[in-house]
């Protein structure tokens, strides 16, 4: 059996729809539509996943070579089989059924339902958009908490450092630069610029590394993309002004982020650098900072 859990599982989903959108002849779907307001036990502990599992094997027998089981982090119930017999694709669903009974999780959060898919694919795609929106909304519910935790944890952070934010030498011959920036070409091309300024430079890709650089060698000037992967720059930017009276922040944007710009003015950064990038233009923000 092909067992996916998680993103894993969402991937994997998306992969096997597009082999089946031609390929579907042979194929059968059992689901579990996961109706509860919270997300299912199964999906949070894997001694449940397991047991599942356990169980789906042995209502395959012989037959579980040609079955993808992925549990969605929406808490749904995909059960995929190439040319299973009649009787094993009915036991998989008795299986699930039974389980969700002897967990004694009521009838009314989730709904089990089988799928012919030569001649009900319709009705299996509109089940599948269902629970594409039920993951999407809690794939962005989950990452919003994470988000949380984590802008706490980084303020908690720089709170602590705060003193040694605040000792640093200002305005010294060296500087100490950190270039916060998600794309690896970029950073190089902020590398091959700066490498011979004399400065120390820092590189970072995400806003949690931006803040673990920020503390670990405070800078004189940071260099701060807009968009990054968990937490934007506006976010950083705001953390960075919060804990560092000081912070001396450029922004790294495109001419397409000209709202987030005007964000950012308003948080206190001191300018902000159109890419492409030149030698030029990140030697007139230094000027900038000396005369300050």
């Amino acid at each position: 059996m092909h067992f996916h859990t998680g993103p894993d599982a969402s991937i994997e989903f998306q992969q096997r729809l597009r082999f089946l959108k031609n390929s579907r002849l042979y194929w059968c779907a059992v689901t579990v539509a996961w109706r509860g307001a919270e997300l299912p036990r199964w999906a949070q502990d894997t001694t449940l996943m397991a047991l599942m599992r356990d169980r789906l094997l042995k209502a395959l027998a012989t037959e579980e070579d040609k079955v993808w089981l992925l549990l969605l982090p929406s808490g749904d119930v995909i059960v995929l089989g190439e040319t299973l017999s009649n009787a094993a694709y009915q036991r998989v669903s008795m299986a699930l059924q039974a389980l969700l009974a002897e967990l004694a999780i009521p009838p009314s959060d989730w709904e089990c339902r089988s799928y012919d898919l030569s001649v009900d694919w319709d009705a299996f795609m509109t089940a599948c958009r269902d629970m594409y929106s039920r993951t999407a909304a809690m794939t962005e519910k989950v990452q919003a908490a994470e988000r949380e935790a984590l802008l706490r944890r980084l303020a908690a952070e720089l709170k602590a450092a705060s003193g040694m934010i605040a000792g640093r030498v200002a305005k010294p011959a060296k500087l100490n630069l950190l270039f916060v920036d998600d794309e690896p070409t970029i950073r190089q091309l902020l590398n091959t610029l700066m490498a011979e300024s004399g400065h120390t430079l820092s590189f970072a890709a995400t806003g949690k590394e931006a803040i673990e650089a920020y503390i670990r060698k405070p800078p004189h000037i940071v260099f701060l993309d807009i968009k990054l992967p968990d937490i934007s720059g506006l976010d950083v930017l705001e953390l960075i002004a919060t804990h560092d009276k000081s912070a001396h922040a450029v922004m790294l944007t495109s001419g397409a982020a000209q709202e987030q710009v005007k964000t950012a003015l308003q948080q206190g950064v001191k300018g902000y650098v159109v890419k492409p990038f030149s030698r030029q233009k990140l030697n007139d923000c230094l000027d900038r900072y000396y005369a300050g």
